[in-house]
């Protein structure tokens, strides 16, 4: 799984080519010289680590990445308030171009401590939808995740 600019998370399918019903890509996993082309299902999401960019060059609330995990610790929740980081559509598994990023449940009790937080959660929520696809297309629960990219930092 990376945490990059987008987040893209992709499940070794074997040498079979897996079409997905759950809003997921099918695509080529890899090929070494003669052996058989081993095929993955994977869920591609726009925007990851730029959500936490998009904080730091457009709202300026955080002066670096790693400021959002210092200002995500300050609140013990959400507080209600959620944050949907659809700047380019909603990507897999739902595939939604005229979605529209939105933070919603804003009252005048939330400060940027509980914006960073729901930037960080909105990441965790979009890795939730792809592996929930994954299991929906191929039965198989989750065992291993490795993961990379620089949202691991956080």
């Amino acid at each position: 799984n990376t945490y990059g600019t987008g987040l893209f998370l992709m499940m070794n399918t074997g040498e079979q080519l897996t079409p997905s019903s759950h809003g997921l890509l099918t695509t080529v996993g890899y090929k070494i010289g003669n052996e058989p082309c081993i095929y993955a299902l994977e869920g591609s999401v726009s925007h990851s680590g730029s959500t936490i960019q998009w904080l730091r060059d457009q709202l300026q609330i955080i002066s670096d990445a790693a400021e959002s995990e210092t200002l995500a610790s300050q609140v013990n929740s959400n507080d209600g308030l959620y944050f949907v980081p659809a700047f380019a559509g909603l990507f897999a598994p739902y595939w939604r171009d005229d979605a529209r990023a939105c933070i919603v449940g804003m009252t005048a009790s939330h400060n940027r401590c509980h914006i960073a937080r729901a930037a960080l959660e909105a990441c965790a929520y979009q890795t939730k939808d792809v592996f929930d696809a994954i299991y929906a297309d191929s039965n198989v629960s989750l065992k291993e995740l490795r993961v990379d990219g620089g949202g691991t930092a956080n």
